[in-house]
């Protein structure tokens, strides 16, 4: 109990030590200094918030909090880029123009074909009898004299060469493009064999074997040769030699490219127009 009663002495001489230095006038004076400071700095901050232009108040710069300036400061060691300079459009670069080459036979053939496309259509009639006109005109302008071959008869048919024609166009039965291959056969003949020439003896037989052998060679459905020695009016063993010696004599080239194609069907029709205009008549069956 003793303790007790000592420790509760010392307490209360603190507390009287404590109002006693609280009264003093020391301690009333540092403790109205300490008021009067609290106020000016309270004051100079409304101050300071109720204005509102900086140049009106360059005293009171605006407080910035830490995480702003955190957020504008770069990382240690990382410096803000430079502005780098805009890149100048270079001027495209022309291609070099291509050397142009000269027109290949793969032109030309696509140019005969695209001709030949946009042409008006023509009947098989018409080429049938374009390719008995060109026959009468070279019979026409090939001398009278002239050295006998196995395409020559012993005389002149009685029968015309449209009519001629017109009996195979008949019964042949072929596409129009053989009347195209046959003109272009027999042209390779006489330019090959010049002794062969197209006159009164040796045109139906030129014409019935170069007919012959063009729709045995373009067509899919042809007939055998004792039907075409039929239509003919000629033996099997004449019409096979009359064959045999043909395709020798044009070594075998039976091949038209589209060029050459349109170029003697483009003949036919020309030379169709002069005698179809002044007699009105073709090769009718």
């Amino acid at each position: 109990m003793a303790l007790s009663s000592a420790g509760l002495t010392r307490g209360l001489r603190r507390r009287r030590r404590a109002a006693t230095a609280k009264s003093s006038p020391e301690a009333k004076r540092a403790l109205a200094k300490s008021k009067d400071k609290f106020q000016d700095d309270a004051s100079t901050t409304a101050s300071c918030m109720e204005s509102t232009s900086p140049a009106s108040s360059p005293e009171c710069p605006p407080a910035k909090s830490a995480v702003a300036e955190w957020v504008a400061q770069p990382p240690p060691g990382l410096t803000e880029p430079e502005a780098q300079p805009q890149l100048q459009s270079q001027p495209q670069l022309q291609q070099p123009q291509q050397a142009t080459r000269p027109p290949s036979i793969k032109d030309a053939v696509e140019k005969a074909v695209s001709s030949t496309a946009n042409a008006t259509p023509v009947s098989d009639q018409e080429v049938a009898t374009g390719f008995a006109a060109a026959l009468s005109q070279m019979v026409a302008l090939t001398a009278s004299k002239q050295p006998l071959t196995c395409f020559h008869a012993v005389r002149a048919p009685s029968i015309s060469v449209k009519e001629y024609m017109a009996r195979i166009f008949r019964f042949f039965g072929c596409s129009g493009s053989c009347y195209v291959l046959g003109l272009v056969y027999i042209d390779r003949l006489i330019q090959s064999q010049p002794h062969i020439a197209v006159t009164t003896l040796s045109v139906h037989r030129l014409l019935y074997v170069s007919m012959m052998i063009a729709a045995k060679f373009h067509d899919d459905i042809f007939y055998s040769n004792s039907y075409y020695a039929k239509i003919g009016g000629l033996s099997l063993k004449e019409v096979n030699s009359l064959e045999a010696k043909f395709l020798k004599y044009l070594d075998f080239r039976l091949q038209v490219n589209a060029v050459e194609f349109v170029k003697y069907r483009n003949l036919c029709l020309a030379i169709l127009k002069g005698p179809q205009q002044a007699a009105g008549e073709s090769v009718r069956p």
